[in-house]
């Protein structure tokens, strides 16, 4: 058995070789491929007939709406705004800096190594990584 990360695995019911289980897991985790790497430690087979993922990251099914439900009128109030979601620390900047990373050129810093956010009047731009004192662009969002 080849898991990345499974967490926690509970047994949720088993009725007339039906097996329902939760499983808590990272990233990367097949959980398709659980059930047959069950089975064949149990050698037997199996087949999965559901798959419902409950959460991801700090997003929660309970929290999600259904498309059906979302209209004009709603769909601005419902939806996350990207810069909530990134969680990165910010860089506030100016237009002429946003120019230079836009492009593609290196800017000297201070900043320790890693990822940020750079904003411009509150919006974020882009992802900038840090390495060496050295940060270039790394993702553009707008």
């Amino acid at each position: 058995m080849l898991f990345r990360s499974i967490n926690d695995i509970k047994i949720v019911n088993y009725s007339n070789g039906e097996l329902t289980v939760n499983i808590k897991c990272g990233s990367g985790t097949y959980i398709r491929s659980i059930g047959r790497d069950i089975a064949q430690e149990l050698n037997t087979v199996a087949t999965m007939t559901s798959l419902i993922r409950t959460s991801i990251d700090s997003f929660k099914l309970e929290d999600c709406y259904n498309i059906a439900d979302l209209n004009e009128q709603n769909i601005k109030e419902k939806i996350i705004p990207l810069n909530s979601l990134l969680k990165y620390p910010e860089i506030n900047a100016d237009s002429n800096l946003i120019f230079r990373f836009l492009n593609g050129q290196t800017v000297i810093t201070e900043l320790k190594d890693g990822l940020y956010k750079l904003n411009e009047n509150n919006i974020t731009k882009a992802i900038i990584e840090v390495v060496k004192n050295k940060a270039k662009m790394k993702i553009f969002l707008v």
